[in-house]
């Protein structure tokens, strides 16, 4: 779709000239077209003659006329110097001149943040079209049927490769007991709420046509890797609650979303109808797999379980399949992989210093997932 209008009304040059720089060179270019506007009478006349749907964000020491331009009502902002005592973006308390509800949005936060919210309650009205991207997202479903096989060690770093290598990527745990010290330990905001996949699943539960208004609000930035993600589950009940129409829901949601290139998920090992609705959904399954007779036999018989039940679907499936070597020591292997009949496109290094651990963000190694991006990007790294 085409830009949606951002009017700014503010005084403020600096401000002005960094929001302005910003929206330039990140993800908002190709959703958010900048007015700025230093004097009030030539912003309330832009406003005046605009015939599209736009947002305005006026600074809470410019007047508001009375009444209210019926065109800026439902999408008006005071910008305030501090809080209000609300977050960082909210409905205030106080009215226009006309007794009109304003939003408040705080100034002085991350302007990633303060456009996510921008967009979030221009997307969460009834009246226009949603602020959609242009990307189109491949779903990666990192997976294993045998617990502690590395997932969300190889989910994070291939999120954060990708991202290191210009895409544009959202990270998803399903797991019902997630390894939680990746993400909030990592977050620019701290932990966030706790409640915000809750408010996900809420959402795909009654309203999923609203999924990629709310991850616009939802989402955070890991600090390392530079990604996008959504905090883990908080209440292990939720997870039963998760069946394939939410999974589902949510997936298309990010995907809806248009903002990024790789939607990258950490999926439990359960054998759920929630995990069987992610691996049919997905466009690769990343599989990460050891060196191990044991855990070799398991694959094979996961696969021959699930064959008997659905040949055709499962031989799709395991098309979609990448496996990659996991704790590798160099090309020689113990085990002949093909045996199984499992084919290994790519590796992932046996690192010694991850015996043990105290944090897990030191864990994050440069090139770890070098093999599985290749893969994933069909050679190219």
């Amino acid at each position: 779709m085409a830009q949606v209008p951002l009017l700014l009304m503010e005084k403020d040059v600096y401000f002005g000239e960094k929001l302005a720089a910003y929206l330039r060179t990140s993800e908002f270019a190709d959703r958010l077209a900048l007015h700025w506007h230093t004097s009030e009478q030539e912003g309330w006349r832009w406003i005046e003659e605009m015939k599209s749907p736009f947002i305005a964000v006026v600074h809470e020491s410019i007047p508001l006329p009375e009444p209210l331009p019926e065109a800026c009502r439902a999408q008006l902002w005071l910008l305030c110097e501090s809080e209000r005592g609300s977050s960082t973006a909210g409905t205030a308390g106080t009215a226009g001149a006309d007794g009109q509800p304003l939003r408040i949005l705080a100034k002085y936060q991350p302007l990633n943040r303060l456009l996510s919210s921008l967009i979030a309650g221009y997307n969460d009205t009834e009246t226009h079209a949603p602020i959609r991207g242009t990307r189109y997202a491949a779903t990666t479903v990192v997976y294993s049927p045998i617990g502690g096989s590395g997932k969300t060690v190889t989910a994070v770093h291939t999120a954060a490769q990708l991202t290191a290598a210009g895409e544009r990527v959202l990270l998803l745990c399903f797991e019902r007991l997630p390894s939680r010290v990746w993400y909030t330990s990592a977050s620019e905001q701290g932990q966030g709420d706790a409640d915000t996949f809750s408010k996900l699943l809420y959402y795909a539960k009654t309203r999923p046509a609203k999924i990629a208004a709310q991850l616009e609000q939802l989402k955070l930035r890991h600090v390392q890797g530079r990604f996008d993600y959504i905090p883990p589950l908080t209440y292990a009940q939720e997870w039963d609650e998760l069946g394939a129409a939410e999974v589902q829901a949510l997936l298309a949601g990010a995907a809806d979303s248009g903002v990024y290139d790789h939607v990258i998920v950490d999926a439990d090992s359960a054998d759920t109808p929630a995990a069987a609705a992610l691996l049919e959904a997905a466009d690769h399954i990343l599989w990460p797999v050891a060196d191990d007779c044991i855990q070799l036999q398991k694959i094979t018989e996961w696969f021959d379980a699930r064959r008997a039940v659905d040949a055709q679907k499962t031989e799709q499936l395991r098309r979609n399949v990448i496996f990659i070597h996991n704790r590798a020591m160099g090309s020689q292997t113990v085990n002949t992989f093909s045996d199984y009949s499992i084919i290994v496109r790519g590796r992932l290094p046996y690192v010694p210093e991850w015996k043990a651990l105290g944090r897990a963000d030191v864990q994050l190694l440069r090139g770890f997932a070098d093999e599985a991006v290749a893969a994933l990007r069909g050679g190219k790294r």
